[in-house]
């Protein structure tokens, strides 16, 4: 991978627990020599935040209340250590923090309890390295929505290191048993995030996460590649998705594709447009009267247009094609701008006779 968000050294060792105790088996993969320097951080000075939401949902003509909360555990302490060598020196770093709760409940009409479930950080330390979910504070999730096709309520919750730039999000599901059915990582925060969102098709017979599609049969596909970096996704329509990789000019391999929610590769093409600044993004635009998405790709000097309809009938169009577009704006034309972090387009499309037009801004 070219490069790790979360530092992981060698031989750290994740030791996350309440009440600041620790396990046998933890404590016997730790080796402390005597000369190492050891660095403390201390994050247990965050206030107790208490945050609550309710909403109201109508599942299969029957009225039902979802409650939601956040609040940090004071009494309960959260430890994660790190050991490992820097310049020929032994190092150990402990994170001390406090525990958080996070609880879901289900009512019906008349007030009586469905379910309630509670997740701590704990839930998460397979998902995120201790030293962030350590120095996180509470959030309260967010609420996507239920799925009857899943029946199961869709939630994301963020991991953030207050004062900073780093972290990450979860997506989750829980269904109408109360039973956590999904919990992995969503996307990262602070320079490595996909450029992308959980989307749902019409059909409802999937659900497309920045990292894996999650379909109703409970096969669920892993569309992050780990020879490289997440880029984007995106739901082109009820059957297609976009997945964009990190290109690398070594293997000069078609880093993006066009897949079915199982995985399958459909189309694949060359992309180098997208660009990093705290995140990836994709410079896109979705011509809603047309139904095109249309990708900037300034390394490769052109626009790719991708049809909703006819997604597998992409195609490219270098910007030397193009006519210049000086302010005159025909009846027949949209207009549009397609931007980078150094650099600004204009773009016009003509729907009658399928051509572009193109202004570099300066």
């Amino acid at each position: 991978m070219k490069r790790l968000i979360y530092i992981l050294t060698l031989g750290s060792i994740l030791t996350s627990c309440n009440n600041g105790t620790t396990s046998k088996n933890e404590t016997a993969n730790q080796t402390v020599i005597a000369d190492t320097i050891t660095n403390e951080y201390d994050a247990t000075d965050h206030k107790t935040i208490i945050e609550k939401k309710d909403t109201v949902l109508i599942i299969d003509n029957e009225k039902f209340t979802l409650s939601y909360s956040s609040k940090i555990e004071t009494s309960k302490l959260f430890y994660h250590t790190d050991i490992y060598t820097d310049k020929g020196k032994n190092v150990k770093d402990v994170y001390k923090g406090y525990n958080a709760t996070c609880a879901i409940s289900l009512t019906d009409n008349l007030g009586k309890s469905i379910f309630s479930k509670t997740l701590t950080k704990d839930n998460f330390r397979e998902i995120f390295d201790g030293s962030i979910l350590t120095r996180t504070d509470s959030r309260l999730p967010y609420f996507i929505g239920y799925l009857n096709n899943f029946n199961s309520f869709l939630f994301t919750i963020d991991f953030w290191v207050p004062d900073s730039d780093v972290g990450g999000q979860c997506f989750f599901m829980i269904n109408k048993k109360g039973e956590l059915t999904e919990n992995s990582l969503n996307n990262y925060y602070g320079g490595a995030d996909c450029d992308g969102e959980i989307e749902i098709p019409t059909t409802e017979n999937f659900i497309l996460t920045c990292r894996k599609i999650l379909n109703t049969n409970g096969k669920n596909i892993e569309i992050s590649d780990k020879r490289f970096w997440q880029v984007g996704t995106k739901l082109v329509n009820d059957n297609t998705i976009l997945v964009i990789q990190e290109h690398n000019d070594t293997t000069n391999i078609q880093n993006a594709k066009l897949i079915d929610n199982f995985g399958k590769t459909l189309k694949a093409f060359k992309y180098n447009g997208y660009y990093e600044v705290l995140g990836y993004t994709v410079p896109m635009y979705f011509d809603s009267l047309n139904s095109n998405y249309i990708l900037l790709d300034e390394e490769q000097k052109n626009i790719r247009v991708i049809k909703k309809n006819e997604p597998l009938s992409t195609y490219t169009i270098a910007f030397d094609k193009m006519k210049l577009f000086g302010n005159d704006k025909l009846e027949s034309e949209i207009i549009f701008d397609l931007n980078t972090e150094f650099s600004n387009n204009t773009f016009t499309f003509d729907a009658s006779t399928n051509s572009f037009r193109h202004r570099k801004n300066e």
